[in-house]
């Protein structure tokens, strides 16, 4: 499995292809993402050799450039899915170590710091479904 540290973006008022954005910290796979519209947090992952990622990189949407560090989750993992609803971003499950996780992890995505216990999935899942939507 390719392992990569490319960040790529799309106009979706155009039509057209990817284009680079800058780097994340490590070059790894199975990252959970999700983004408030100003920040996009790119959370765990599986670096080269199988081992898990505890680490949470940020970008800014609007300029280009490399990923920075956010801080790190409450434990390394991958395979997981994020979520976000425009304040807080949430990652749960996945692997860790030698077996599977229900952790739930969440960030406030406007300040930089590590993340939070916030519960618990009903059972330990890998690559567990997510979805979200900002309250009006």
């Amino acid at each position: 499995m390719a392992r990569v540290d490319t960040i790529e973006y799309l106009a979706i008022d155009t039509l057209g292809n990817t284009t680079d954005f800058g780097d994340l910290n490590n070059a790894a796979s199975w990252c959970g993402s999700c983004s408030n519209g100003t920040r996009g947090l790119f959370m765990g992952g599986s670096v080269a050799g199988g081992s898990n990622l505890d680490v949470i990189d940020y970008i800014t949407i609007a300029s280009l450039g490399n990923a920075s560090d956010f801080g790190n989750l409450t434990l390394a993992r991958n395979d997981t899915k994020a979520l976000s609803d425009g304040t807080k971003g949430c990652l749960g499950g996945g692997p860790s170590g030698a077996s599977t996780t229900d952790t739930i992890d969440y960030v406030n995505i406007a300040s930089l710091g590590n993340a939070t216990d916030f519960g618990n999935l009903s059972a330990a899942t890998q690559s567990p479904s997510s979805c979200s939507g900002n309250v009006s």
